[in-house]
């Protein structure tokens, strides 16, 4: 039975307990729409917001690409691009995100909007 690795072995333990750079916020990410905020006219009304950060972890770059070009929302893009044109294009998406002896961290961040609904 293979064993469940926390942690790559083959790095040095000064650098897997380092600290990752941080991630660049995006300014093109998504924001709730407009009818989920406050004074949305019919929609309910506004309770609160709230975030969530899933973090993905990859020794190197190239597992990187091929875990990433192999997942289930790449099959479109792949289709239509080829796979080898389209793992070029992750490999260069996810080129700033490798540090050297700790591999690629992707930290992708989840938003929800809370809504009460009055009664009938």
């Amino acid at each position: 039975m293979p064993r469940l690795l926390t942690e790559r072995m083959d790095t040095p333990a000064a650098a897997r307990t380092a600290p990752w750079p941080a991630a660049p916020r995006r300014a093109n990410c998504q924001t709730a729409p407009a009818t989920a905020g406050p004074g949305a006219e019919g929609a309910g009304r506004f309770a609160g917001r709230g975030a969530a950060q899933v973090i993905n972890e990859f020794p190197d770059l190239d597992l990187a690409v091929r875990a990433l070009v192999a997942a289930g929302p790449s099959w479109p893009a792949v289709q239509h691009a080829g796979q080898d044109r389209f793992a070029e294009a992750m490999r260069e998406a996810l080129s700033p995100l490798y540090a050297e002896g700790l591999g690629v961290r992707i930290v992708s961040e989840f938003g929800w909007v809370i809504g009460t609904v009055p009664s009938a």
